[in-house]
């Protein structure tokens, strides 16, 4: 894009390069201007992804109950993974798909857990909100994360039935991270 001088589609055979999703590009584009057209930093929105991500997954761990060895110890088994340590070196952006992910999933266990009588108030159509803002970045990142982040949403509508949450709360919820992911 920046060679080009546009963010027009441009002649190539390869049809990922235009049909792919562009969030990690555009990181890449933003810093190959900002540090006058050079990829010195392209690496750094990954490798910052995989330090958000083990402090994520360690929050995650925490959240379902470990002891702060346990989740200590799941942060060190996602550190020391080969594939996360070795794309943390690379300009692919599946980690910057995993972190929003994470942020996604972090919020919908908040929303499923903490809400015992959830009522329509600001801190729950924020969270709401969060959720599909984050739902909308990791799918502008890659198009496979809408699987498990479907299945997340079935268990959080499963959640709300359970609770006997109001039918219009939960028809509101479905229509605010709907309407902020597309």
């Amino acid at each position: 894009w920046a060679k080009h001088e546009n963010v027009n589609h441009y002649a190539t055979n390869e049809t990922s390069q235009v049909t792919s999703p562009v969030l990690s590009e555009y990181i890449g584009v933003q810093l190959y201007l900002l540090v006058g057209h050079t990829d010195r930093l392209q690496m750094i929105p990954q490798s910052v992804a995989f330090l958000l991500c083990i402090w994520l997954v360690w929050r995650l761990a925490l959240r379902i109950g470990c002891n702060t060895f346990w989740a200590t110890w799941v942060a060190v088994l996602f550190l020391s993974m080969p594939v996360a340590f070795a794309e943390s070196l690379t300009t692919q952006n599946d980690l910057i798909t995993t972190l929003c992910f994470l942020c996604f999933l972090f919020m919908a266990m908040d929303l499923g857990e903490e809400y015992q009588d959830a009522a329509l108030n600001w801190r729950f159509t924020g969270k709401l909100l969060l959720l599909g803002v984050s739902a909308g970045l990791a799918m502008a990142a890659k198009y496979y994360v809408l699987l498990p982040m479907g299945l997340v949403l079935l268990w959080l509508m499963y959640t709300y039935i359970k609770k006997r949450v109001h039918p219009t709360l939960i028809a509101f919820s479905i229509f605010v991270v709907l309407g902020v992911f597309l």
